[in-house]
């Protein structure tokens, strides 16, 4: 039985910043810096610590010298890069790896991309593992994790190998990577494979910004790429839907009743639920209200990110369908940050802070002073530009946030090849929206963040004609023709619209339907 990977602990951020504090920084004789090491850790560390140091591509040691992948402390961005990097590339047999004679060395994230495109993007694990190794493998746990911390396209779960939501077997083209490895077991090549220099994590800042806000036209697809994106951050998420009556209470927390019992007899005992039993007899508790502070999405998942090293994220969907200004209250303050952390602190109230106390423990003295955003907690939102009646966001709010325009065909190829029911025919669904697009921006002047996106309709809207009806037709009749609607449409009226519809007459201007059936 051989192991892909070896057992010491999960490869998490913070385990593999340890391995790199623990060995040293600099090419050093190997006698030296096993010295070193051995001072800052102990004489197991050259067991399994360090072959995983090795297998993750940080050290190799050749002629007696030991060599290091980081000649600095890198940052947690840079770490969470590299892993990244590295799971895509890493190859079985190699010099840390025993058995496998079967295989010339292989990218192992490649050959599960494989068998997702061969089986439509789900296949059992027990399969896969099988096809791809020939034999039995020890350590499957640790394997399975470390997809599913580092792998942006799959993961595996409940005995599936399958995509990661927003992922589709088209993305797997560019993870079929075949190394060209002659010599399993050259520790320099292997080393070197995964080559790495300071500020080579110019990825991670580039597709993940510290305060993001995605928008663009219905139905584009913002959460998908939002949840898309987000898979590196794994379960270490939280999503919240901001709505108008969402106010800042609900998002940082608030003093909520709170109910307790105690026997009617009048004893100081209290309990959490009314009803108990006492000498054989059941009885009923007298409810006491007290109140307790509750936390918010936000506190919740600012205590996550100061309880863990690792990256934590909050998704915002439709942030400006609140007014954000408000509901942010004084935290808008913490927006402004320098390489991820905040520029300045805030104290909230008493009772939140208590909370927060009582929460990180030991870690509240970082925020005792005032809480900020520390570098490893990361705020995602969406927003929809067309909607109407939404709340406006004020200059100052939208400068704290890096926003990026969704554009309207950018996911259309997800869409490629379904097909929408209109009336008594069937037209493809890109080219029928495509079509109406064209004629609502050259006739009509709509702006294109209110034209109709891949997404507007799911697969199950398309053939489903109430929903044709009472999203599509009526979206375009109210929201984007409201005053000029017979530029589109042949009746005035929304019934008069939707009783040609269900008679499979001509519900749009002659010229549309000439362009359809021409299609």
């Amino acid at each position: 039985m051989s192991d892909p990977i070896c057992r010491w602990r999960n490869p998490y951020v913070e385990t593999v910043r340890q391995l790199i504090d623990v060995l040293p920084k600099t090419v050093l004789p190997s006698s030296e810096a096993r010295e070193i090491v051995i001072e800052n850790f102990d004489n197991t560390f050259f067991t399994t610590p360090y072959q995983l140091a090795c297998q993750l591509g940080l050290y190799y040691e050749s002629e007696g010298n030991l060599y290091p992948r980081f000649s600095y402390t890198p940052s947690l961005e840079e770490v969470i890069d590299y892993l990244r990097k590295w799971i895509v590339k890493y190859y079985v047999p190699n010099p840390y790896t025993r058995g496998f004679s079967e295989l010339r060395p292989i990218s192992i994230h490649a050959k599960f991309c494989e068998q997702l495109m061969k089986n439509d993007g789900n296949v059992e694990w027990d399969l896969v593992k099988t096809e791809v190794f020939k034999e039995s493998i020890g350590n499957d746990d640790i394997l399975r994790n470390t997809f599913n911390l580092y792998s942006d396209v799959f993961s595996i779960e409940k005995g599936q190998l399958k995509l990661k939501n927003g992922v589709h077997t088209d993305d797997l083209g560019n993870y079929l990577i075949n190394p060209e490895i002659t010599d399993r077991n050259d520790k320099a090549v292997f080393f070197n494979y995964f080559g790495h220099t300071k500020g080579d994590s110019s990825s991670f800042g580039k597709d993940y910004p510290y305060n993001l806000i995605i928008y663009g036209a219905p139905g584009t697809g913002k959460s998908k790429e939002v949840e898309k994106r987000s898979s590196i951050f794994g379960s270490r998420k939280k999503r919240i839907t901001f709505y108008p009556d969402y106010s800042y209470a609900k998002f940082a927390g608030s003093y909520k009743p709170v109910t307790y019992y105690k026997k009617p007899s009048g004893d100081v005992e209290f309990y959490n639920s009314r009803g108990s039993e006492f000498k054989n007899q059941y009885i009923l508790n007298e409810p006491i209200i007290d109140y307790s502070f509750t936390p918010g999405p936000f506190l919740q998942a600012l205590s996550e990110a100061f309880l863990s090293e690792l990256p934590y994220l909050l998704i915002i969907e439709e942030i400006n369908r609140a007014n954000s200004a408000a509901v942010f209250g004084e935290i808008f303050q913490l927006l402004d940050r320098t390489e991820g952390s905040s520029d300045y602190r805030v104290m909230l109230s008493e009772e939140a802070m208590l909370h927060l106390k009582e929460k990180l423990g030991e870690k509240y003295k970082l925020i005792e002073n005032g809480i900020y955003l520390p570098s490893n907690f990361y705020i995602w939102a969406t927003m929809n530009s067309a909607d109407q009646g939404v709340f406006h966001m004020d200059s100052a709010f939208k400068r704290r946030w890096n926003f990026e325009y969704l554009p309207l065909n950018k996911n259309e190829d997800v869409r490629q090849g379904k097909s929408i029911f209109f009336g008594s025919k069937q037209y493809n669904w890109n080219s029928f929206r495509q079509i109406i697009n064209t004629f609502l921006s050259a006739e009509c002047k709509i702006p294109e963040d209110r034209l109709i996106g891949p997404f507007f309709l799911s697969e199950a809207e398309l053939m489903d004609p109430e929903s044709i009806k009472n999203k599509l037709l009526l979206y375009l009749r109210d929201d984007v023709l409201r005053h000029s609607h017979r530029k589109l449409f042949e009746a005035d009226t929304f019934s008069t619209i939707i009783d040609l519809y269900d008679s499979n007459k001509n519900v749009f201007v002659q010229v549309i339907m000439d362009r359809l059936d021409t299609e």
